[in-house]
Protein backbone atom coordinates (compact mmCIF):
# COMPACT_ATOMS: atom_id res chain seq x y z
CA UNK A 1 0.00 0.00 0.00
CA UNK A 2 1.37 3.63 -1.06
CA UNK A 3 1.18 6.41 1.20
CA UNK A 4 -2.22 8.37 0.82
CA UNK A 5 -1.68 11.51 -0.87
CA UNK A 6 -4.58 12.96 -2.32
CA UNK A 7 -4.19 14.83 -6.31
CA UNK A 8 -3.52 18.59 -6.82
CA UNK A 9 -7.57 18.64 -8.12
CA UNK A 10 -9.57 16.11 -8.70
CA UNK A 11 -10.95 17.71 -11.83
CA UNK A 12 -10.30 16.14 -14.81
CA UNK A 13 -10.90 19.19 -17.10
CA UNK A 14 -8.26 21.59 -14.85
CA UNK A 15 -5.54 18.36 -15.55
CA UNK A 16 -5.85 18.79 -19.20
CA UNK A 17 -5.70 22.30 -19.17
CA UNK A 18 -3.10 22.92 -17.85
CA UNK A 19 -1.16 20.24 -19.35
CA UNK A 20 -2.41 22.21 -22.30
CA UNK A 21 -0.88 25.28 -21.01
CA UNK A 22 2.53 24.25 -20.30
CA UNK A 23 3.33 22.52 -23.70
CA UNK A 24 1.24 24.74 -25.94
CA UNK A 25 3.31 24.38 -29.02
CA UNK A 26 3.76 20.99 -28.68
CA UNK A 27 2.27 18.00 -30.75
CA UNK A 28 -0.88 16.29 -28.43
CA UNK A 29 -2.34 13.93 -30.80
CA UNK A 30 -2.00 12.06 -34.24
CA UNK A 31 -4.25 9.88 -36.14
CA UNK A 32 -3.74 8.61 -39.94
CA UNK A 33 -5.12 11.91 -40.85
CA UNK A 34 -4.97 14.82 -38.74
CA UNK A 35 -3.15 16.10 -36.12
CA UNK A 36 -3.31 18.97 -33.56
CA UNK A 37 -0.97 20.88 -30.96
CA UNK A 38 -2.14 21.08 -27.38
CA UNK A 39 -3.08 24.45 -28.25
CA UNK A 40 -5.29 23.09 -31.08
CA UNK A 41 -6.76 20.56 -29.53
CA UNK A 42 -7.79 22.68 -25.96
CA UNK A 43 -9.08 25.26 -29.00
CA UNK A 44 -10.92 22.28 -30.67
CA UNK A 45 -11.98 21.05 -27.66
CA UNK A 46 -13.65 24.31 -26.48
CA UNK A 47 -15.52 25.21 -29.97
CA UNK A 48 -16.95 21.82 -29.82
CA UNK A 49 -18.01 21.50 -26.30
CA UNK A 50 -19.14 25.46 -26.80
CA UNK A 51 -21.08 24.08 -30.23
CA UNK A 52 -22.86 20.87 -28.11
CA UNK A 53 -23.70 23.07 -24.82
CA UNK A 54 -24.98 26.05 -26.81
CA UNK A 55 -26.76 24.26 -29.94
CA UNK A 56 -27.85 20.67 -28.12
CA UNK A 57 -28.65 21.68 -24.34
CA UNK A 58 -26.52 19.29 -22.86
CA UNK A 59 -27.06 19.01 -19.28
CA UNK A 60 -24.17 18.04 -16.30
CA UNK A 61 -23.96 14.42 -15.84
CA UNK A 62 -25.68 13.35 -18.78
CA UNK A 63 -24.73 10.12 -20.47
CA UNK A 64 -23.10 11.42 -23.84
CA UNK A 65 -22.51 7.74 -26.26
CA UNK A 66 -19.56 8.36 -29.11
CA UNK A 67 -19.69 5.29 -31.63
CA UNK A 68 -16.49 6.41 -33.98
CA UNK A 69 -13.87 5.24 -35.04
CA UNK A 70 -10.57 5.64 -32.97
CA UNK A 71 -9.29 8.78 -34.21
CA UNK A 72 -8.75 12.81 -33.06
CA UNK A 73 -12.48 13.63 -33.26
CA UNK A 74 -13.08 10.61 -30.63
CA UNK A 75 -10.99 12.01 -28.43
CA UNK A 76 -11.41 15.39 -28.69
CA UNK A 77 -15.62 14.17 -28.61
CA UNK A 78 -14.39 12.59 -25.19
CA UNK A 79 -12.64 16.06 -23.57
CA UNK A 80 -15.43 18.28 -24.52
CA UNK A 81 -18.12 15.76 -22.93
CA UNK A 82 -16.23 16.12 -19.74
CA UNK A 83 -15.84 19.82 -20.00
CA UNK A 84 -19.35 20.40 -19.95
CA UNK A 85 -19.47 18.13 -17.11
CA UNK A 86 -21.10 15.19 -19.22
CA UNK A 87 -20.29 11.48 -18.92
CA UNK A 88 -19.13 9.77 -21.94
CA UNK A 89 -19.37 6.32 -23.14
CA UNK A 90 -17.52 5.22 -25.82
CA UNK A 91 -18.40 2.41 -27.91
CA UNK A 92 -16.72 0.95 -30.79
CA UNK A 93 -18.86 1.10 -34.27
CA UNK A 94 -17.58 -2.60 -34.71
CA UNK A 95 -19.26 -4.47 -31.27
CA UNK A 96 -22.59 -6.29 -32.72
CA UNK A 97 -25.68 -3.91 -33.16
CA UNK A 98 -27.25 -5.65 -30.43
CA UNK A 99 -25.39 -5.15 -28.01
CA UNK A 100 -24.66 -1.41 -28.73
CA UNK A 101 -28.31 -1.46 -28.67
CA UNK A 102 -28.47 -2.22 -24.99
CA UNK A 103 -25.63 -0.32 -24.09
CA UNK A 104 -27.47 2.93 -25.45
CA UNK A 105 -30.88 1.58 -23.85
CA UNK A 106 -29.03 1.25 -20.28
CA UNK A 107 -27.24 3.83 -20.35
CA UNK A 108 -30.49 6.05 -21.49
CA UNK A 109 -27.81 8.07 -23.39
CA UNK A 110 -29.33 11.60 -24.52
CA UNK A 111 -27.42 11.84 -27.35
CA UNK A 112 -25.08 9.89 -29.55
CA UNK A 113 -22.09 12.02 -31.43
CA UNK A 114 -21.33 9.40 -34.55
CA UNK A 115 -19.65 9.85 -38.23
CA UNK A 116 -21.50 10.27 -41.25
CA UNK A 117 -20.66 6.78 -42.00
CA UNK A 118 -22.33 5.52 -39.59
CA UNK A 119 -25.09 7.98 -38.76
CA UNK A 120 -27.03 5.84 -41.21
CA UNK A 121 -27.01 2.56 -38.32
CA UNK A 122 -29.11 5.17 -35.79
CA UNK A 123 -31.27 7.44 -37.63
CA UNK A 124 -34.52 5.71 -36.26
CA UNK A 125 -33.54 5.65 -32.60
CA UNK A 126 -35.13 8.73 -30.12
CA UNK A 127 -31.67 9.69 -28.97
CA UNK A 128 -30.37 12.90 -30.75
CA UNK A 129 -27.82 12.07 -33.56
CA UNK A 130 -24.60 14.47 -33.95
CA UNK A 131 -22.21 13.71 -36.90
CA UNK A 132 -18.85 15.16 -35.88
CA UNK A 133 -16.42 14.66 -38.17
CA UNK A 134 -16.52 18.61 -39.26
CA UNK A 135 -15.93 19.39 -35.64
CA UNK A 136 -12.11 21.04 -36.72
CA UNK A 137 -13.70 23.08 -38.76
CA UNK A 138 -15.92 24.28 -36.32
CA UNK A 139 -16.00 28.21 -35.16
CA UNK A 140 -13.92 29.52 -32.74
CA UNK A 141 -15.66 30.72 -29.66
CA UNK A 142 -15.22 32.26 -26.26
CA UNK A 143 -13.75 30.12 -23.52
CA UNK A 144 -16.35 28.14 -22.35
CA UNK A 145 -17.20 29.23 -18.08
CA UNK A 146 -15.93 26.09 -15.99
CA UNK A 147 -18.40 23.74 -14.87
CA UNK A 148 -18.26 22.97 -10.98
CA UNK A 149 -16.88 19.31 -11.23
CA UNK A 150 -16.65 17.55 -7.62
CA UNK A 151 -14.80 14.59 -7.25
CA UNK A 152 -17.51 12.05 -7.06
CA UNK A 153 -18.72 13.09 -10.16
CA UNK A 154 -19.20 10.71 -12.81
CA UNK A 155 -16.59 11.13 -15.66
CA UNK A 156 -16.85 8.09 -18.21
CA UNK A 157 -18.88 4.19 -18.45
CA UNK A 158 -17.69 1.35 -20.07
CA UNK A 159 -18.94 -1.73 -20.55
CA UNK A 160 -17.84 -4.98 -19.01
CA UNK A 161 -18.86 -8.61 -19.64
CA UNK A 162 -22.03 -9.87 -17.41
CA UNK A 163 -21.89 -13.13 -15.97
CA UNK A 164 -26.20 -13.02 -16.99
CA UNK A 165 -25.50 -12.94 -20.37
CA UNK A 166 -25.98 -8.47 -20.63
CA UNK A 167 -22.94 -6.49 -20.15
CA UNK A 168 -22.78 -3.97 -17.24
CA UNK A 169 -22.01 -0.33 -17.22
CA UNK A 170 -19.41 0.31 -14.75
CA UNK A 171 -19.37 4.60 -13.62
CA UNK A 172 -16.54 5.61 -13.13
CA UNK A 173 -15.41 9.35 -11.07
CA UNK A 174 -13.22 12.32 -11.74
CA UNK A 175 -11.90 11.05 -8.91
CA UNK A 176 -10.17 8.12 -10.02
CA UNK A 177 -9.12 9.09 -13.15
CA UNK A 178 -7.58 12.03 -12.31
CA UNK A 179 -5.41 10.01 -10.07
CA UNK A 180 -3.76 8.11 -12.41
CA UNK A 181 -1.66 11.55 -12.59
CA UNK A 182 0.80 10.07 -9.99
CA UNK A 183 1.30 7.00 -11.64
CA UNK A 184 2.06 8.26 -14.73
CA UNK A 185 4.50 10.70 -13.63
CA UNK A 186 6.34 9.13 -10.43
CA UNK A 187 5.91 5.18 -11.36
CA UNK A 188 5.81 5.14 -15.04
CA UNK A 189 7.67 7.90 -15.61
CA UNK A 190 6.42 9.51 -18.62
CA UNK A 191 8.17 12.78 -19.77
CA UNK A 192 6.51 15.50 -22.38
CA UNK A 193 8.96 14.21 -24.78
CA UNK A 194 6.92 10.63 -25.29
CA UNK A 195 5.14 9.32 -27.89
CA UNK A 196 2.74 6.91 -26.73
CA UNK A 197 0.65 5.08 -28.44
CA UNK A 198 -3.30 4.22 -28.97
CA UNK A 199 -3.97 0.72 -29.57
CA UNK A 200 -6.99 -0.16 -27.42
CA UNK A 201 -10.53 -0.72 -28.83
CA UNK A 202 -12.60 3.15 -27.00
CA UNK A 203 -15.41 0.36 -25.72
CA UNK A 204 -12.30 -0.94 -23.53
CA UNK A 205 -10.54 0.88 -20.37
CA UNK A 206 -7.25 0.51 -21.25
CA UNK A 207 -7.85 3.70 -24.36
CA UNK A 208 -8.78 5.74 -21.38
CA UNK A 209 -5.72 4.87 -20.11
CA UNK A 210 -3.45 5.21 -23.11
CA UNK A 211 -5.30 8.87 -23.83
CA UNK A 212 -4.48 10.35 -20.36
CA UNK A 213 -1.07 8.81 -20.17
CA UNK A 214 -0.22 11.78 -22.57
CA UNK A 215 -3.13 14.37 -21.45
CA UNK A 216 -1.92 14.42 -18.34
CA UNK A 217 1.77 14.27 -19.12
CA UNK A 218 2.34 16.75 -22.04
CA UNK A 219 3.21 13.47 -24.10
CA UNK A 220 2.01 13.06 -27.73
CA UNK A 221 -0.77 10.61 -28.14
CA UNK A 222 -0.57 8.29 -31.53
CA UNK A 223 -4.11 6.51 -33.08
CA UNK A 224 -2.29 3.12 -35.25
CA UNK A 225 -4.98 2.87 -37.88
CA UNK A 226 -6.71 -0.79 -37.41
CA UNK A 227 -5.22 -2.51 -40.77
CA UNK A 228 -1.82 -1.59 -39.23
CA UNK A 229 -2.99 -3.70 -36.08
CA UNK A 230 -3.78 -6.79 -38.32
CA UNK A 231 0.08 -7.12 -39.55
CA UNK A 232 2.08 -7.24 -36.81
CA UNK A 233 5.10 -6.40 -39.03
CA UNK A 234 3.69 -3.56 -40.19
CA UNK A 235 2.65 -2.73 -36.93
CA UNK A 236 6.82 -2.69 -35.77
CA UNK A 237 6.82 -0.71 -38.95
CA UNK A 238 4.57 1.90 -37.50
CA UNK A 239 6.27 1.99 -34.21
CA UNK A 240 9.63 2.73 -35.86
CA UNK A 241 8.37 5.61 -38.40
CA UNK A 242 6.50 7.48 -35.35
CA UNK A 243 8.98 6.81 -33.02
CA UNK A 244 6.64 5.49 -30.19
CA UNK A 245 8.31 5.25 -26.63
CA UNK A 246 5.45 3.96 -24.68
CA UNK A 247 3.84 1.14 -25.55
CA UNK A 248 0.71 -0.53 -24.03
CA UNK A 249 -0.13 -4.08 -25.21
CA UNK A 250 -1.93 -7.48 -23.75
CA UNK A 251 0.53 -10.07 -23.74
CA UNK A 252 -1.22 -12.30 -26.40
CA UNK A 253 -0.44 -9.31 -28.79
CA UNK A 254 3.07 -8.68 -27.71
CA UNK A 255 3.99 -12.40 -28.17
CA UNK A 256 3.43 -11.74 -32.18
CA UNK A 257 6.12 -9.29 -32.27
CA UNK A 258 10.03 -9.19 -32.60
CA UNK A 259 11.83 -7.26 -30.26
CA UNK A 260 14.78 -6.97 -32.00
CA UNK A 261 12.85 -5.35 -35.00
CA UNK A 262 12.02 -2.02 -32.78
CA UNK A 263 13.88 0.83 -32.53
CA UNK A 264 12.80 3.52 -30.09
CA UNK A 265 10.31 2.22 -27.58
CA UNK A 266 11.30 2.61 -23.78
CA UNK A 267 8.54 1.25 -21.64
CA UNK A 268 7.03 -1.28 -22.41
CA UNK A 269 3.63 -2.44 -20.37
CA UNK A 270 1.33 -5.15 -20.22
CA UNK A 271 -1.99 -6.08 -18.35
CA UNK A 272 -5.15 -8.04 -18.54
CA UNK A 273 -4.14 -11.54 -18.02
CA UNK A 274 -1.08 -13.32 -16.65
CA UNK A 275 1.99 -13.15 -18.39
CA UNK A 276 5.34 -16.02 -18.50
CA UNK A 277 8.81 -15.22 -17.70
CA UNK A 278 9.85 -15.89 -20.63
CA UNK A 279 7.89 -13.10 -22.79
CA UNK A 280 9.43 -10.58 -19.95
CA UNK A 281 13.32 -12.01 -20.82
CA UNK A 282 12.02 -11.36 -24.49
CA UNK A 283 11.64 -7.93 -23.77
CA UNK A 284 14.20 -7.51 -21.38
CA UNK A 285 16.32 -4.42 -23.36
CA UNK A 286 13.15 -2.44 -22.58
CA UNK A 287 11.64 -1.59 -19.36
CA UNK A 288 8.92 -3.71 -18.65
CA UNK A 289 5.82 -3.15 -16.30
CA UNK A 290 3.07 -5.29 -15.88
CA UNK A 291 -0.39 -3.80 -14.70
CA UNK A 292 -3.11 -4.70 -13.04
CA UNK A 293 -6.79 -3.42 -12.73
CA UNK A 294 -10.25 -4.27 -13.32
CA UNK A 295 -12.51 -1.68 -15.05
CA UNK A 296 -14.55 -1.26 -11.61
CA UNK A 297 -10.77 0.13 -10.01
CA UNK A 298 -10.41 2.82 -13.00
CA UNK A 299 -8.25 0.82 -15.24
CA UNK A 300 -5.37 0.34 -13.04
CA UNK A 301 -4.64 -1.14 -9.11
CA UNK A 302 -1.16 -2.36 -9.00
CA UNK A 303 1.76 -2.22 -10.92
CA UNK A 304 5.45 -4.36 -11.27
CA UNK A 305 8.32 -3.28 -12.51
CA UNK A 306 11.25 -5.35 -13.71
CA UNK A 307 14.62 -4.40 -12.32
CA UNK A 308 17.71 -5.24 -14.37
CA UNK A 309 19.13 -7.41 -11.92
CA UNK A 310 15.67 -9.34 -11.39
CA UNK A 311 15.42 -13.23 -12.61
CA UNK A 312 11.81 -13.87 -11.64
CA UNK A 313 10.09 -16.76 -12.21
CA UNK A 314 6.47 -16.41 -11.44
CA UNK A 315 5.51 -12.61 -12.72
CA UNK A 316 3.55 -10.72 -10.23
CA UNK A 317 1.75 -7.77 -10.72
CA UNK A 318 3.19 -6.26 -8.06
CA UNK A 319 2.05 -3.51 -5.87
CA UNK A 320 -0.59 -0.89 -4.50
CA UNK A 321 -0.93 2.24 -6.84
CA UNK A 322 -0.91 5.60 -4.97
CA UNK A 323 -4.31 5.42 -2.97
CA UNK A 324 -5.29 2.18 -3.46
CA UNK A 325 -5.10 -0.77 -1.37
CA UNK A 326 -5.17 -4.35 -1.80
CA UNK A 327 -6.18 -7.38 0.26
CA UNK A 328 -6.00 -11.33 -0.24
CA UNK A 329 -8.92 -12.41 1.58
CA UNK A 330 -10.78 -16.16 2.42
CA UNK A 331 -14.75 -16.21 1.81
CA UNK A 332 -15.43 -14.92 5.18
CA UNK A 333 -13.48 -11.26 4.23
CA UNK A 334 -10.11 -12.46 6.93
CA UNK A 335 -7.17 -11.46 5.44
CA UNK A 336 -4.60 -14.35 4.51
CA UNK A 337 -1.08 -14.01 5.20
CA UNK A 338 1.90 -14.33 2.33
CA UNK A 339 1.60 -17.73 0.28
CA UNK A 340 -2.04 -18.21 1.03
CA UNK A 341 -4.64 -18.20 -2.42
CA UNK A 342 -7.63 -16.27 -1.82
CA UNK A 343 -9.97 -13.40 -4.02
CA UNK A 344 -8.21 -10.29 -4.30
CA UNK A 345 -10.20 -7.27 -3.09
CA UNK A 346 -9.62 -3.46 -3.65
CA UNK A 347 -9.97 -0.41 -1.61
CA UNK A 348 -9.07 3.43 -2.07
CA UNK A 349 -10.15 6.56 -4.32
CA UNK A 350 -9.61 4.73 -7.66
CA UNK A 351 -13.27 2.16 -7.01
CA UNK A 352 -15.71 3.14 -9.34
CA UNK A 353 -18.99 4.61 -8.21
CA UNK A 354 -21.07 0.78 -9.12
CA UNK A 355 -22.70 -0.55 -12.23
CA UNK A 356 -25.54 1.33 -13.55
CA UNK A 357 -29.08 0.52 -13.35
CA UNK A 358 -27.90 -2.51 -11.26
CA UNK A 359 -27.84 -1.81 -7.65
CA UNK A 360 -28.07 -5.53 -6.89
CA UNK A 361 -25.18 -6.15 -8.61
CA UNK A 362 -23.35 -2.81 -7.23
CA UNK A 363 -24.21 -4.05 -3.80
CA UNK A 364 -22.55 -7.76 -3.98
CA UNK A 365 -19.46 -6.63 -6.06
CA UNK A 366 -18.65 -3.47 -3.73
CA UNK A 367 -19.11 -4.03 -0.09
CA UNK A 368 -18.64 -2.55 3.16
CA UNK A 369 -15.98 -4.43 5.05
CA UNK A 370 -16.30 -3.67 9.03
CA UNK A 371 -13.31 -5.62 9.84
CA UNK A 372 -11.32 -2.95 7.69
CA UNK A 373 -13.86 0.19 8.13
CA UNK A 374 -13.58 0.68 4.72
CA UNK A 375 -15.29 -0.11 1.04
CA UNK A 376 -13.72 -3.18 -1.21
CA UNK A 377 -14.49 -4.08 -4.59
CA UNK A 378 -14.41 -8.12 -4.44
CA UNK A 379 -12.47 -8.85 -7.60
CA UNK A 380 -13.55 -12.43 -8.25
CA UNK A 381 -9.81 -13.00 -9.26
CA UNK A 382 -7.52 -15.38 -7.12
CA UNK A 383 -4.36 -14.00 -6.00
CA UNK A 384 -1.57 -14.49 -3.33
CA UNK A 385 1.20 -12.20 -1.66
CA UNK A 386 5.08 -13.07 -1.93
CA UNK A 387 7.00 -12.44 1.17
CA UNK A 388 8.10 -9.13 -0.29
CA UNK A 389 4.84 -8.41 -0.60
CA UNK A 390 3.79 -8.87 -4.47
CA UNK A 391 0.86 -9.87 -5.73
CA UNK A 392 0.66 -12.95 -7.92
CA UNK A 393 -2.39 -13.13 -10.15
CA UNK A 394 -3.87 -16.89 -10.54
CA UNK A 395 -6.71 -16.49 -12.22
CA UNK A 396 -10.79 -16.33 -12.21
CA UNK A 397 -12.47 -18.25 -9.29
CA UNK A 398 -15.37 -18.79 -11.77
CA UNK A 399 -12.65 -20.65 -13.82
CA UNK A 400 -13.11 -23.26 -11.64
CA UNK A 401 -14.13 -26.98 -13.11
CA UNK A 402 -15.16 -30.10 -12.18
CA UNK A 403 -13.50 -33.03 -14.51
CA UNK A 404 -14.00 -37.14 -13.57
CA UNK A 405 -15.02 -35.46 -9.76
CA UNK A 406 -11.68 -33.12 -9.15
CA UNK A 407 -11.86 -29.55 -8.94
CA UNK A 408 -9.58 -28.10 -11.18
CA UNK A 409 -8.94 -24.15 -11.03
CA UNK A 410 -7.79 -23.62 -14.48
CA UNK A 411 -5.78 -20.23 -13.86
CA UNK A 412 -3.62 -22.50 -11.84
CA UNK A 413 -2.68 -25.08 -14.69
CA UNK A 414 -1.78 -21.95 -17.01
CA UNK A 415 0.44 -20.12 -14.44
CA UNK A 416 2.87 -23.10 -14.04
CA UNK A 417 2.62 -23.23 -17.85
CA UNK A 418 3.79 -19.79 -17.94
CA UNK A 419 6.55 -20.55 -15.68
CA UNK A 420 7.59 -23.08 -17.63
CA UNK A 421 11.05 -21.87 -19.78
CA UNK A 422 10.58 -20.88 -23.09
CA UNK A 423 6.73 -20.82 -23.00
CA UNK A 424 5.94 -16.94 -24.32
CA UNK A 425 2.34 -17.34 -23.82
CA UNK A 426 -0.35 -20.49 -22.45
CA UNK A 427 -3.79 -21.34 -22.48
CA UNK A 428 -5.93 -24.38 -20.92
CA UNK A 429 -9.42 -25.14 -22.11
CA UNK A 430 -11.81 -28.48 -21.52
CA UNK A 431 -12.68 -30.32 -24.57
CA UNK A 432 -14.43 -33.30 -25.47
CA UNK A 433 -13.70 -36.69 -27.07
CA UNK A 434 -16.32 -38.31 -29.66
CA UNK A 435 -17.68 -39.83 -26.21
CA UNK A 436 -18.67 -36.57 -24.76
CA UNK A 437 -15.59 -37.03 -22.07
CA UNK A 438 -13.63 -34.34 -20.86
CA UNK A 439 -10.21 -33.66 -21.12
CA UNK A 440 -7.85 -30.36 -20.53
CA UNK A 441 -6.19 -29.47 -23.54
CA UNK A 442 -3.09 -27.08 -22.93
CA UNK A 443 -2.29 -24.30 -26.07
CA UNK A 444 1.03 -22.79 -25.93
CA UNK A 445 3.23 -20.24 -28.07
CA UNK A 446 6.89 -20.94 -28.24
CA UNK A 447 10.24 -19.76 -30.71
CA UNK A 448 11.17 -22.89 -30.62
CA UNK A 449 9.89 -26.32 -30.52
CA UNK A 450 9.57 -28.10 -27.00
CA UNK A 451 9.07 -31.47 -26.14
CA UNK A 452 5.77 -32.02 -25.13
CA UNK A 453 6.74 -35.29 -22.34
CA UNK A 454 8.89 -32.53 -20.45
CA UNK A 455 6.41 -30.09 -20.22
CA UNK A 456 4.28 -32.42 -18.53
CA UNK A 457 6.97 -33.36 -16.51
CA UNK A 458 7.65 -30.12 -15.34
CA UNK A 459 3.84 -29.48 -14.23
CA UNK A 460 3.80 -32.97 -12.34
CA UNK A 461 6.52 -31.73 -10.05
CA UNK A 462 3.40 -28.74 -9.17
CA UNK A 463 0.50 -29.96 -9.73
CA UNK A 464 -1.64 -32.67 -8.63
CA UNK A 465 -1.84 -35.71 -11.89
CA UNK A 466 -5.32 -34.60 -12.57
CA UNK A 467 -4.37 -31.03 -13.43
CA UNK A 468 -1.96 -32.34 -15.98
CA UNK A 469 -3.54 -31.37 -19.32
CA UNK A 470 -3.81 -34.75 -21.62
CA UNK A 471 -3.02 -33.00 -24.74
CA UNK A 472 -0.54 -29.65 -25.55
CA UNK A 473 -0.50 -28.08 -28.61
CA UNK A 474 1.62 -25.63 -30.20
CA UNK A 475 0.70 -22.50 -31.64
CA UNK A 476 2.46 -20.17 -34.14
CA UNK A 477 -0.52 -17.38 -33.01
CA UNK A 478 -3.65 -17.52 -30.67
CA UNK A 479 -6.65 -16.12 -31.98
CA UNK A 480 -7.97 -12.76 -30.44
CA UNK A 481 -11.74 -11.99 -29.42
CA UNK A 482 -12.33 -8.25 -29.53
CA UNK A 483 -10.87 -7.49 -26.21
CA UNK A 484 -6.95 -8.63 -27.62
CA UNK A 485 -7.58 -11.47 -25.29
CA UNK A 486 -6.95 -15.04 -26.27
CA UNK A 487 -11.01 -16.30 -27.72
CA UNK A 488 -10.68 -19.84 -26.28
CA UNK A 489 -13.69 -20.63 -28.78
CA UNK A 490 -12.02 -20.50 -32.02
CA UNK A 491 -8.75 -22.98 -30.23
CA UNK A 492 -9.08 -26.00 -32.94
CA UNK A 493 -9.93 -29.66 -30.81
CA UNK A 494 -7.83 -32.53 -30.98
CA UNK A 495 -10.47 -34.47 -31.40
Amino acid sequence: MKEIHTPATSNVNLLFQETSKNNSSKLAIKDENNFLTYNDLDRTVNNLAHWLKTQHHFKKNEVIAIIHERSVETVTAMLAILRIGGVFLPIDPSLPIARIEYMLKDSEAVHILTSRKLEVNYKNRTNSLIVIDDILKLPQYNDLSLVDIKKSDPAYIIYTSGSTGKPKGVVTKHEGLSNLTSVFTNDLDIQQHDRVLQFASISFDASIWEIFMAFFTGASLHIVPQNIIMNPRHFENYLNINKISILTLGPAYLAYLNPSNIEHIKTVITAGSQISSDLVKKWSKFEYVNAYGPTETTICATLWKRTDMEEIESIPIGKAIQNCETYVMDANLNELPAGQTGELCIAGINLAIGYLNNDEMTNKKFIFCEALGKRLYRTGDQAKLTNNNDLIYLGRIDDQIKIRGYRIEIGEIEYYLKTYPEILDACVKVVKDSQNQDHLCAYYLSDEAINNIHIKEFLCSYLPSYMVPNHLIRLYKFPLNFSGKVDKSKLHSPF
